[in-house]
């Protein structure tokens, strides 16, 4: 692959934060990549914090939000 062109990954992570690592490792082992530098840049907010979707959802909205806008000033383009 060698030095492909990638972009951005944002993700929104930590309501489940063994899930958030098990998605990141499998992003990792599917990505072709030769060497490390082949890679996806990833920039991740992982926050167990967020309010539980179910009882509070629209707490959870508002901080997702918050935390799709702070990926976005981060460089996430997906």
């Amino acid at each position: 692959m060698s030095r492909m062109s990638h972009k951005v990954l944002g993700v929104l992570g930590g309501m489940g934060p063994a899930a958030t690592v098990a998605f990141l490792a499998r992003v990792q082992a599917l990505t072709p990549a030769e060497g490390d530098a082949d890679h996806i840049h990833v920039v991740m907010d992982l926050n167990p914090q967020v309010p539980d979707r179910n009882t509070r959802p629209g707490e959870a909205e508002a901080e997702l939000a918050a935390m799709a806008l702070r990926l976005k000033s981060a460089g996430a383009e997906v």
